[in-house]
């Protein structure tokens, strides 16, 4: 007899029930090598090709969108997933990247930023009102922020997706389209611009401490805003002639727009990061 589906009984043909997607079941499932492959591979969604997804972000930039709206799922993390996992790596690796440009503590609210001097106006009415002195307001108040950050970042997002679909309104793009983008383009972003430049900086840091040089012109603010434009620009370019078309010289352009739109796009999340942490605080 044909082995049937053990969810709803039907017939089997392949690996998986043509009725209900079942499975079939594998005795190796049961043990405990076999459940932690499982587990390992559904955490990661190595069914779907990671290291693929991954490989494609960075080389191809644009094509993962390209093929989600084309309908070619199969082999590459859903968009979501692929920016939560990254987002999770980023927060674990976070404390050696010499950058809080997401989880930005309450004295990076209160200087330099555009919006410190109102900030400083707040937490001086909040101390007053509570009664409490700043250090331990302000521990509460990054240990508070550190928690809400993995959540906050999402909005970046849509923030990307509105701008794309105006400025590329006219490509036939549906919405959804642009939040796929947005999406994969921050996934990019995260993994490249904070997680790798992060890293290649704690190390070049490290370097020019054990030689004895110092290192406030490797973070002078100018080369650090340079060097995000140009990874964001080295994404932007060839993802906006794929996914939107264009001509090679105007996909450049709006990067460089997009691209420099970044940062008051980055200073918003950053504010309204403060003002869900203070009334939460």
């Amino acid at each position: 007899m044909a082995p049937r589906c053990s969810n709803c009984n039907q017939p089997l043909t392949g690996p998986y029930c043509s009725q209900c997607g079942e499975p079939v079941r594998n005795p190796d499932d049961l043990t405990l090598r076999g459940f932690l492959i499982k587990s390992a591979a559904t955490l990661l969604d190595l069914e779907r090709g990671l290291f693929g997804t991954l490989h494609r972000l960075v080389t191809k930039p644009g094509q993962l969108t390209q093929e989600f709206l084309r309908g070619r799922r199969k082999t590459q993390v859903h968009p979501f997933r692929l920016f939560l996992m990254i987002n999770v790596l980023y927060f674990f690796l976070q404390p050696m990247l010499l950058s809080n440009t997401y989880n930005t503590r309450l004295k990076g609210h209160m200087n330099r930023q555009y919006y410190s001097p109102q900030v400083r106006q707040m937490i001086t009415q909040t101390l007053a009102t509570r009664k409490i002195d700043f250090e331990t307001y302000a521990e509460q108040f990054d240990k508070t922020t550190s928690k809400l950050t993995s959540l906050f970042m999402i909005t970046l997002v849509p923030l990307l997706a509105l701008i794309t679909a105006f400025l590329f309104r006219k490509a036939g793009v549906p919405a959804v389209g642009h939040l796929v983008f947005a999406l994969h383009f921050f996934s990019f972003f995260l993994l490249l611009g904070s997680i790798g430049f992060g890293l290649v900086l704690h190390g070049l840091f490290i370097l020019y401490k054990a030689m004895g040089w110092k290192a406030g012109s490797l973070f002078n603010e100018v080369v650090l805003s340079s060097s995000m434009l140009m990874i964001a620009m080295f994404y932007l370019q060839p993802a906006f002639r794929r996914v939107f078309g264009g001509g090679f010289w105007r996909s450049l352009g709006m990067a460089f727009v997009i691209g420099l739109l970044l940062f008051p796009i980055i200073i918003t999340y950053r504010y309204g990061l403060f003002l869900v942490t203070w009334v939460w605080v």
